[in-house]
């Protein structure tokens, strides 16, 4: 509809690129494209409503593009809460979020503002709370699948993956059950947190999924990985395997989404998330070989930033990897 309704070739130039999952280049499209209407440079003058759509759509390439800090600066000045909320969560910034957003935001309670509330409540180690959040996140998803359409699945995607994090929520309670134990039962086998952690290799969004699921995904288990790491910090004489479990899990996470998002086209978001993301130095040498080698197939994606990558591969001591490793960055060089 836009395409045919649209007075500017800049809109249906930022469609495109969006259609083909070029976010990059819709996000300079459109800034361009608002630069020469502000200048009155653009021969045919873009409605409101267009105007409109090129804000919506700059907000959906920077979730895409992982561009949380500058969507968030952005909802600050327009005082657009909704989004405010979704980004200071992922930053993350609690302390903001709990003590001066949701206090005077006034947006709707959809089912991703209650999954907000749960993350704020059980990082506070507040599971009580965090569970009543989740139920009610679980009752207005089923009361919004109900209103759909019978015909379609389009409109159903969305609902699909707030399910899918909303169980992972109420996974992360008996999570944060089992380590308020931590310090009691410091022999325990902690099974049940073991067997929940195996199952979050295993349930991952479809590698075609959108960038912005796979981190509203990755990011809330980093936070749940951060967790087991501070709870089983002192743990490396007493129990040594509880002591690596939350830096196993949170490498391999950061590196499955990092190469995601590398094979959807996104080279420097995924090195971004390689070198900002994990933020502990201790690494398994098998993850520390997959991250080396995702940062080389990042950086040969990007043009112009080919000699940063061999500069790292030149730099990367490979006295711990195994032949098949150093062979495979031999080959990245």
């Amino acid at each position: 509809l836009w395409r045919r309704r649209s007075n500017t070739v800049e809109t249906k130039e930022v469609l495109s690129h969006i259609q083909n999952r070029k976010s990059p280049k819709a996000q300079e499209v459109i800034y361009g494209a608002l630069h020469r209407a502000y200048q009155g440079d653009l021969t045919n003058g873009p409605s409101k409503a267009e105007v409109c759509l090129w804000e919506e759509k700059w907000i959906q390439c920077g979730r895409q593009l992982n561009q949380w800090d500058l969507l968030a600066d952005f909802a600050k000045g327009v005082e657009h809460y909704e989004l405010l909320i979704d980004c200071l969560w992922r930053i993350p910034d609690w302390t903001t979020l709990k003590e001066t957003v949701l206090p005077k935001a006034q947006v709707e309670e959809t089912p991703r503002l209650k999954m907000v509330q749960a993350y704020v409540a059980l990082t506070d180690g507040n599971i009580t709370e965090g569970s009543q959040h989740i139920s009610q996140g679980v009752a207005r998803a089923i009361d919004q699948w109900w209103a759909l359409p019978e015909l379609g699945t389009c409109p159903r995607l969305q609902l699909l993956q707030s399910f899918h994090q909303l169980v992972e929520l109420q996974e992360s309670t008996r999570v944060f059950v089992a380590l308020s134990k931590a310090q009691r039962q410091q022999q325990h086998s902690f099974k049940e947190l073991k067997d929940i952690l195996e199952t979050w290799r295993l349930r991952l969004p479809n590698k075609w999924d959108s960038v912005s699921h796979w981190n509203d995904i990755i990011m809330w288990r980093n936070h749940v990985y951060s967790t087991v790491i501070n709870t089983f910090k002192n743990f490396h004489e007493i129990n040594p395997a509880l002591h690596q479990l939350g830096f196993k899990d949170k490498a391999w996470s950061v590196n499955k989404l990092a190469g995601v998002v590398r094979k959807q086209g996104l080279g420097e978001v995924a090195a971004q998330i390689l070198n900002k993301m994990y933020g502990y130095l201790r690494m398994e040498v098998q993850e520390a070989f997959i991250k080396i080698r995702e940062q080389g197939k990042a950086y040969l994606s990007m043009p112009g930033e080919v000699q940063t990558g061999l500069n790292l591969l030149n730099t990367t001591n490979l006295e711990y990897f195994l032949p098949g490793h150093k062979a495979e960055i031999f080959r990245l060089k």
